[in-house]
């Protein structure tokens, strides 16, 4: 019974559903593509492509280089940890040594935040000023797909 309950509920939602659908009028599934591309979207309105061309090359230049500072604290904090570490596993009493990893963990944990806490003001002052270099180029809304996902969590300790 409830089989033939929902098999009828399905054909009377196929009724009344896929008359709307069919209307062109009322359902375009390419109006938002063809904006786009006519530009009515307002997407591009006369841009200097050169500018905007170089608007990317110093966004791309500065991550790269916020990346590259990232990475070179990111080693020295690994190697420093490496130190304290061994040097605690050479610790004879227990409550010492568990006192010390402990301290190497923190410290760690400390320097990564405050790595990654560097980095993240360091992307948001070069996506604010690529924003700002296109808008002076004359394109309005500059794609930002690449924004969210510039820099990956690198370490699961870090939160």
């Amino acid at each position: 019974m409830n089989r033939i309950k929902f098999s009828l509920l399905v054909i009377l939602v196929g009724i009344l559903v896929v008359p709307t659908l069919s209307s062109a009028a009322r359902w375009n599934p390419f109006a938002k593509i063809s904006e786009q591309r006519t530009g009515k979207a307002g997407i591009l309105e006369n841009p200097d492509l050169l500018c905007a061309g170089e608007a990317v090359k110093a966004r791309e230049d500065g991550l790269l280089a916020g990346m590259e500072t990232h990475f070179a604290v990111m080693k020295k904090t690994m190697e420093t940890r490496r130190a304290v570490l061994s040097k605690a596993w050479t610790m004879t009493d227990r409550k010492e040594r568990n006192v010390a990893i402990r301290k190497a963990a923190a410290d760690y944990n400390i320097e990564m935040r405050l790595a990654n806490k560097v980095l993240k003001n360091s992307r948001d002052t070069i996506w604010a000023s690529y924003r700002k270099s296109m808008k002076a180029c004359g394109v309005k809304g500059a794609p930002v797909e690449l924004e969210k996902n510039v820099v990956p969590n690198t370490d699961l300790n870090v939160q």
